[in-house]
């Protein structure tokens, strides 16, 4: 059987240098390679422990279990071409997002029932889900030659749907529902540029809640990176003349909200990834089914006055081709995010969310879309967004390797034999670089920032 070698771990997911390491996730799903990074491991190319030379583990089958596959696989990575491909759906996907979800709105206010909105985007989301699953359910049956397809159901959902699954996945429906309502809270009130220049914060905040809740480590180049991104939101967001925010009050706690909240998820997302073995699939059904649930309920119980609806909205009144657009780039979001983890890494989707705000913020200065009334001077916000954006690149990015001569690793080499007894020679392998050119180009824009601040301030007088 083939076997699903889906990345579970996002720091695992930037190692483009490592790009044959891999996790074992779900068996007996002949077909599950549709969502993988390299070719699925068989008895003829079986796995290693990362570091391990010959022998493959016995239980290779584990799940959540980092293995290294032989360099006969490498040749089916992923091309330059699909991860431009990769890259140029997701910025055109999040651009669409940040698009219909302003032309939705007139001042500020929406004509339909957000919480209707995003009920209809879970169903869309559930649809193509079950229609995932049942792929894959129809594969499997066809390689059991002869199997029965309503048996093959029934162990499919034997072996992933629990009730204490069905728990976790409702309160991180619930979670993923107060995000999606208050998007449209912040959108009522702030720039769709904004708002992703402000999202692209979301992955070292999470870090930042993993370091703290499960003492996952942060080297020295992250924290670097977190400070300047700190530097460039102040660069983005505050006024040097009158040392005013550009956005609202209410638009900045929307957006507190959304990105802890949605971090929050991201982690409990992790988590049940990791501590349950079901089908990445099965457990998107299940959420999926439940944000449908919820998102009805909250529409006969919340007020959409609250995110910036109208009071006393039919659940499919003021539905146009905005609104429905709203529902599509919102429900293909997930699909595109996952191309984009197979055919790239998330170094690739960084940069796919800077394009999208780059493309937003050109449509907000060519009065395409409305753009905030107030705000820094706009080179200082441009290169304020580079430092962001290149934070974030500089955060999940794998560490700057060099090949080192055998002659400079002997000593340690022969230290290493000895305590091992073993006589193996030293050959040259890729160490950490001494200086990282990284932190000094932070450290060019940042000088940059503060040069264009001091100009704006001085033209203030």
């Amino acid at each position: 059987n083939s076997f699903c070698t889906l990345l579970v771990e996002e720091p695992l997911l930037t190692r483009t240098a490592s790009p044959c390491v891999c996790a074992l996730v779900e068996p007996r799903i002949a077909s599950c390679n549709l969502f993988c990074f390299v070719p699925p491991c068989s008895a003829s190319n079986p796995p290693r422990r990362a570091g391990e030379r010959n022998n493959p583990h016995p239980n290779w089958t584990q799940s959540h279990t980092v293995y290294t596959l032989p360099p006969s696989s490498r040749k089916s990575m992923p091309t330059f071409q699909e991860k431009l491909l990769a890259l140029v759906s997701l910025t055109l996907v999040s651009t669409a997002i940040g698009y219909f979800m302003k032309v939705s709105g007139v001042k500020g206010k929406y004509n339909y029932s957000p919480m209707s909105a995003v009920c209809m985007t879970e169903a869309f989301k559930l649809t193509v889900s079950t229609a995932i699953i049942g792929r894959l359910i129809h594969a499997q049956t066809l390689e059991a030659k002869g199997g029965d397809c309503a048996k093959e159901t029934e162990r499919f959902a034997e072996e992933n749907y629990s009730w204490k699954v069905g728990v976790h996945n409702a309160g991180l429906a619930l979670a993923y529902a107060v995000v999606n309502l208050v998007t449209f809270g912040v959108f009522a009130h702030a720039p769709a540029s904004t708002f992703f220049l402000l999202k692209a914060a979301s992955p070292v905040i999470t870090a930042l809640m993993l370091a703290i809740l499960v003492k996952r480590p942060i080297s020295g180049q992250q924290w670097a990176s977190i400070m300047m991104q700190c530097v460039g939101l102040a660069a983005t967001q505050i006024d040097p003349c009158s040392l005013k925010l550009s956005l609202s009050p209410l638009a900045y706690i929307y957006l507190i909200i959304n990105i802890a909240v949605s971090c929050g998820a991201g982690v409990w997302n992790e988590h049940i990834v990791k501590t349950f073995n079901v089908s990445v699939n099965a457990q998107n059904s299940m959420m999926y089914s439940w944000g449908v649930a919820i998102n009805l309920v909250l529409f006969f119980m919340l007020p959409a006055t609250t995110v910036g609806g109208k009071a006393d909205t039919g659940f499919f009144e003021g539905y146009n081709w905005t609104v429905m657009g709203v529902i599509a780039a919102n429900g293909s979001v997930g699909l595109v995010i996952t191309a984009v983890y197979k055919y790239a890494d998330v170094v690739v989707k960084t940069f796919g969310l800077a394009g999208s705000t780059v493309t937003l913020f050109i449509l907000e200065v060519l009065g395409v879309l409305p753009a905030a009334n107030a705000g820094p001077p706009r080179m200082a916000a441009v290169f304020g967004a580079v430092i962001v954006f290149y934070a974030s690149y500089v955060y999940i990015a794998p560490p700057l390797m060099e090949q080192v001569p055998a002659a400079e690793l002997a000593d340690r080499q022969e230290l290493a034999n000895a305590e091992e007894g073993q006589s193996e020679k030293p050959a040259e392998r890729p160490v950490p670089l001494g200086r990282n050119p990284r932190i000094f180009i932070l450290g060019l824009l940042f000088v940059a920032v503060g040069l264009t601040a001091s100009f704006g301030a001085q033209q203030c007088q």
